[in-house]
């Protein structure tokens, strides 16, 4: 919807996207300098991607995740200015990240352990270093996951491959949980 300056929106765009999507992303994820979108269905397998260029946007390109997702949250968490996308994957009780990259592609996902059931991901810089860092909501645990983002800032590198995935249930290098205490200071007052 595009907004007339006057509280109205007399013009709208339609994007075709199959499926019926429930949530709806924007981020640069192929660093061209504007905003583009992924929308996706809770426990679909697959998200749309619709890159916007010149002439508006693209048609929608599928992302087949090969397992259900909940939704997803987008930011450029590695700074190299392509947005990535975090995504909680229940099934397998880890969140994991893709990072965007030159061609409106994903790399392959790193992914991070969480509690049971992570269901919800929200993202900011809780620690004050500039840097953007994940809370992860657990259903099943009923908790709540801070993971501190340690990562130095990436380059803008083409389609660069991504450093390898750690192994399943082990957390990538610049991703870390505060010591115990810290999380235990949480709610004290």
């Amino acid at each position: 919807l595009y907004s007339d300056g006057r509280g109205s929106f007399p013009k709208a765009l339609h994007l075709p996207v199959r499926g019926r999507p429930e949530f709806l992303l924007h981020g640069d994820f192929d660093g061209d300098g504007v905003e583009d979108l992924v929308a996706g269905r809770r426990g679909d397998d697959r998200v749309a991607v619709l890159l916007r260029g010149p002439e508006g946007f693209t048609r929608e390109r599928r992302s087949d995740r090969g397992l259900p997702i909940e939704p997803s949250e987008s930011a450029d968490l590695d700074g190299d200015g392509f947005a990535d996308l975090v995504v909680p994957i229940a099934q397998r009780d880890v969140v994991e990240i893709l990072r965007g990259k030159a061609s409106g592609g994903l790399h392959p996902p790193v992914e991070i352990p969480a509690g049971k059931r992570p269901v919800a991901v929200a993202i900011g810089d809780f620690d004050g270093d500039d840097r953007l860092d994940l809370v992860i909501v657990n259903r099943a645990s009923k908790t709540l996951l801070l993971v501190l983002n340690d990562s130095r800032p990436a380059t803008k590198d083409a389609d660069a491959e991504a450093a390898p995935a750690p192994a399943r249930g082990r957390a990538s290098d610049p991703w870390r949980r505060p010591a115990v205490a810290d999380e235990g200071a949480w709610g004290r007052r």
